[in-house]
């Protein structure tokens, strides 16, 4: 093994790096997060949807007769 420590870029090139690093988890995560409150958002109105529906027919079977 070489005892010499291994050379070290600049503190600016390391900057840098740690800058595009996190701009790039912040866009990847942001849209993670979107797409997953787009999937809740969607799932939400199916189920209110079923709901309404079900409610509907219960209070049509239950309705005055025609």
């Amino acid at each position: 093994m070489d005892p010499r420590p291994r050379p070290r870029p600049p503190v600016s090139l390391r900057l840098v790096g740690i800058v595009v690093i996190a701009l790039l988890a912040w866009v990847i995560l942001g849209s993670a997060i979107s797409a997953a409150r787009a999937v809740v958002a969607i799932a939400g109105y199916v189920v209110v949807a079923v709901l309404a529906y079900s409610l509907g027919k219960w209070v049509g079977r239950r309705g005055p007769p025609r």
